[in-house]
């Protein structure tokens, strides 16, 4: 309906107060509860009895005369007053979401209420009301994926009302413009977009390949996609986050694992061969420095923590050398020695 003159109030909600023919849109949406089936133990929300109790329900009023609050039940009277039951994240007139869910609602048989006004209808004048319910249901996904393809339905309605319920308005196809066949043209989107392969999130954030393991994060751009890890973390930065990398403090993007043990060959100290190589290591315990000696020259010797990481290399130019260890955390650690790649021997010493 069209907004009284002068009202001071912003009745369509884009910004603007007492702009020329402004429209009254939802002002209130009540739900209340059918009493023959009431779960709640409140009898403040069940059905309207008296005149009054019809009226203030259009106010967002209950039963009992206390105006509608935001957040459980809506009926708390420490809780600031709201226009809207359950909106999700969607009123801005606050920053955390409210919904039936949080709300901890029990199963009821609720009928909702919607209204808009306050208006003044002055005798002989008519006021043209509108009003538009729209319903839709999704294929798979669960009921939020219903609610979703519900807010998309209300947006085609709400066009439409825009456009004088013109048909001809509507062009559909493809409106996202990451995809390959966006349609510059299309004011409504009629599920055609196909994206490049690289691209994992369409326009309305949703993802294009899904999310397996339903981390909020979508496959291609999830580091464990078969894992759910919200934190995303990789300590290796090898791009393979922690929940899947078969060697999670060692860099191995590739993760091979020719033994198929579930550890990767860059920490897997199995893969090591005997060759009867003679490894003298000393003094062992150390504090400060260690010798190691070995009965042929060696590329380099690597030397690892107990959880597989790398912390020290050096490259070796003859069959012995020394390696000061005195800022080594105390512990056991591994030297092993690599030529060409592969690595050929190992022994263990200790920091004390």
């Amino acid at each position: 309906p069209l907004a009284d003159e002068n009202d001071g109030i912003d009745n369509d909600r884009d910004g603007e107060i007492d702009e020329e023919g402004e429209q009254i849109i939802m002002s209130k949406f009540v739900y209340y509860n059918n009493t023959a089936w009431d779960t709640d133990l409140s009898d403040w929300n069940n059905d309207p009895v008296f005149a009054n109790d019809y009226y203030n329900y259009l106010r967002g009023i209950w039963t009992n005369g206390q105006p509608m609050t935001y957040g459980g039940n809506g009926g708390d009277i420490n809780n600031p007053e709201c226009d809207f039951m359950f909106p999700g994240d969607t009123d801005p007139n606050f920053d955390y979401s409210w919904d039936e869910t949080t709300a901890g609602n029990l199963p009821s048989d609720r009928r909702f209420l919607q209204s808009a006004g306050p208006f003044t209808l002055a005798p002989g004048a008519v006021n043209y009301i509108t009003v538009g319910v729209v319903w839709a249901r999704a294929d798979e996904g669960g009921p939020l994926a219903s609610v979703e393809a519900l807010k998309d339905a209300d947006l085609l309605a709400q066009d439409l009302f825009d456009n004088c319920f013109d048909i001809s308005y509507f062009l559909f196809g493809c409106t996202c413009d990451l995809a390959s066949n966006f349609n510059p043209e299309a004011n409504a989107d009629n599920g055609s977009c196909i994206y490049p392969d690289d691209i994992f999130v369409d326009c309305d954030n949703d993802c294009i390949i899904g999310d397996s393991d339903g981390d909020s994060f979508c496959d291609g751009i999830d580091n464990c996609p078969e894992n759910g890890n919200v934190s995303q973390s990789d300590s290796d930065d090898d791009g393979v986050g922690n929940a899947c990398d078969n060697c999670a403090t060692v860099y191995n993007p590739d993760q091979l694992d020719s033994n198929g043990n579930g550890i990767g060959d860059a920490c897997d100290l199995s893969k090591i061969n005997d060759n009867n190589i003679e490894l003298n290591i000393y003094p062992n315990p150390t504090t400060e420095l260690i010798n190691l000696k070995s009965s042929r020259l060696f590329d380099e010797v690597y030397i690892i923590d107990t959880n597989g990481k790398i912390v020290f290399i050096q490259k070796m130019v003859t069959s012995e050398t020394s390696i000061n260890v005195e800022k080594f955390a105390k512990g056991r650690y591994i030297a092993i020695l690599n030529m060409n790649n592969v690595f050929l021997e190992k022994i263990s010493f200790l920091v004390d």
